[in-house]
């Protein structure tokens, strides 16, 4: 039921992590505020508006068209390149310069 300005109580259930994590979050709001009542959750919100926005900036959409592009990629870089354990760091620095960077661009 909401109140007279429009906020509703929610209720949740959080494991011993989360609960921890949660009684860390109210430690900050409560040393920014100086209080916790009236904006642990407008807090709370904008947590979860930024959580929202870091996750959909780094969500990779792949079109079908660009599929045998960076599948050509892949295959030249791992399927060309030194198999040594100590190339290995070289080989992933290349597909994410190549592959994946590229995507994260376009998809801004």
């Amino acid at each position: 039921m909401k109140n007279e300005n429009g906020c509703k109580s929610i209720g949740l259930r959080l494991d011993r992590q989360d609960l921890k994590t949660w009684e860390e979050f109210k430690k900050y709001v409560e040393s920014k505020h100086g209080k916790l009542y009236g904006v642990l959750g407008k807090e709370l919100g904008e947590a979860m508006r930024l959580y929202l926005k870091k996750q959909e900036k780094t969500r990779l959409e792949i079109r079908d068209e660009d599929m045998p592009a960076i599948i050509k990629d892949i295959n030249d870089i791992i399927m060309h390149s030194d198999v040594e354990p100590e190339k290995f760091a070289r080989r992933f620095e290349a597909l994410y310069f190549k592959v994946f960077l590229p995507l994260l661009e376009n998809n801004k």
